[in-house]
Formats: structure tokens, sequence, C-alpha cells
């Protein structure tokens, strides 16, 4: 690394919600939350875990409806 480089820090939002609307308490709270990171001093991911393998064997958005 040079010195003076910047080291960019880096946040990870893993986002398990079963109900992704707009209304969702949990989804909007995750959408306030990444606007309050600087872009320049932060990499911001956000992982829906709905779309993640294991959701296909577990309770996710995907399965909720059959899942019982």
């Amino acid at each position: 690394m040079q010195k003076g480089a910047k080291i960019m820090k880096k946040i990870l939002f893993l986002d398990g919600s079963l109900n992704n609307s707009e209304i969702s308490y949990t989804t909007a709270t995750m959408n306030y939350l990444e606007t309050l990171f600087d872009k320049k001093e932060y990499q911001v991911e956000r992982v829906n875990l709905n779309n993640s393998k294991f959701a296909e064997y577990s309770l996710s958005a995907k399965t909720s409806a059959t899942y019982w």
C-alpha cells in the first residue's frame, strides 16, 4: 500500500426480510441506513439473503407461501 493512501471502510448489510416492500419497517430502516454513509469513504454492499442458495431450503420470501 502506498504511503498516504486512504483505506476504504466496508459495510455489509445482510437483508433477509420476508417483506421487502417500502412499508416494511426493516426494509425502510435498511434503506435509510444505506444513505447515511459517504460513498467516498465507505464501500457499502447489501446482500439479499432471499436470493441466496440457502433461501431455497429455508423460510424466505420465495418459500413463505408453501413453507409450513
